[in-house]
């Protein structure tokens, strides 16, 4: 879920009470699933409250800490136990991939070949130093310190996880008391570990959703708020235009026409580079398989040609994709705002005049979640 667009129409006390719950659950490490959906509720009501001027403190009381506490108050360390083994799972998922890559060349699959367990070691201890300076010292000080706003205690943890993280490796590189174990074994201790997590993760997603794929995410927030989303994408992607365009036109370098006309232009360009992109990553993929393929070892070069067709996949999917569907969008605004006759100052305006209209009734009757209720004790 992205916090920070919600944030933004969000102002002063507002704001601060929706990032005050936000760091906490983030470093209190509760899963996604559980963010996703109180995070939701949280932000629908702090909004209806700021549209009908109601104070901040009607709502989250006087106390933020005792309000965040009883606000995740039915989470249990077992659902941070499941966020650990989630990440764990996505660990070993890569370090799997690595060194069955090593496993499969000459370097590897010699006889005797063994694998670095000092690395996995170390990160788990980064992970549990993390947490507990989070939840013993972080939290604590967040809430204490009242001058300080929660979106500075947020970097200031990121902080604290990036020194730990550089003397975790200075450490690291000190120690001459390296753990190491056959990759044989490493790949079958990881890789059981994935099926056992797969599978029990496939169980509950089956009795849950009635399907062993995951849930589209944001269930709340997007997918029964499409309209909405696409109106909020709208309003920013105008915002941003008419900012620029107001810059251009006062150095008199533009006007509504020209404008178009250049967005048009960038946004083809912007397209024929996804292609170059995309020309660029099959070449790299290809040149890869070809020199494993040398070797003449064909089933290690079908397993390395799976592996970095998947990973190269997941590169075109984030990268690529997410370029492509924002491009098609702005080619649909383009094409609005040409056949709507108006010049692009006006047509901007209607449109972030439509989302806020939109904003406006979409939450002057919203109705505050019995979640939230029971943690500021209201009936």
């Amino acid at each position: 879920m992205n916090y920070s667009i919600m944030e933004q129409q969000l102002n002063g006390e507002y704001r601060d009470a929706f990032t005050a719950v936000i760091t906490y659950g983030t470093l209190k490490n509760y899963s996604d699933e559980i963010m996703t959906e109180r995070i939701a509720e949280l932000f629908d009501t702090l909004l209806t409250a700021q549209t009908n001027g109601k104070p901040v403190g009607k709502i989250i009381g006087h106390n933020t800490e005792r309000f965040c506490r009883e606000f995740f108050e039915d989470c249990s360390n077992w659902d941070m136990t499941v966020k650990f083994l989630q990440s764990l799972f996505y660990m070993s998922c890569i370090t799997f991939v690595l060194v069955l890559l090593l496993y499969l060349t000459d370097r590897g699959s010699a006889e005797g070949a063994r694998y670095n367990l000092t690395p996995c070691i170390i990160g788990a201890a980064i992970y549990f130093i993390f947490s507990a300076v989070s939840n013993l010292i972080i939290v604590p000080l967040m809430f204490k310190s009242q001058k300080i706003k929660p979106a500075v205690w947020h970097r200031i943890s990121l902080i604290v996880f990036f020194v730990i993280f550089i003397t975790a490796l200075i450490l690291g590189s000190q120690t001459r008391s390296w753990i190491y174990i056959p990759e044989s074994a490493y790949l079958i201790c990881s890789g059981a570990y994935i099926a056992v997590y797969f599978i029990i993760r496939s169980v509950i997603r089956y009795r849950k959703n009635g399907s062993i794929l995951k849930a589209p995410e944001d269930t709340i927030y997007i997918q029964n708020n499409r309209e909405f989303n696409d109106k909020k994408y709208d309003a920013i992607v105008m915002k941003t235009w008419k900012k620029r365009y107001d810059v251009q036109y006062a150095k008199g370098k533009t006007d509504p026409g020209k404008f178009i006309e250049k967005l048009k232009k960038n946004n083809s360009t912007s397209r024929k580079m996804n292609i170059l992109t995309g020309i660029a990553v099959i070449s790299v993929y290809g040149v890869s398989v070809f020199r494993f393929a040398s070797d003449g070892n064909i089933t290690a070069t079908i397993i390395f040609s799976l592996i970095c067709g998947v990973i190269c996949y997941k590169i075109w999917k984030f990268f690529i994709g997410a370029l492509s569907s924002a491009q098609t969008q702005n080619d649909r605004l383009i094409s609005e705002c040409e056949s709507s006759g108006l010049p692009f100052p006006e047509f901007a305006e209607k449109i972030l005049k439509i989302y806020f209209s939109f904003t406006i009734s979409r939450y002057a009757g919203s109705k505050r979640s019995l979640r939230i209720c029971k943690a500021i004790k209201l009936n």
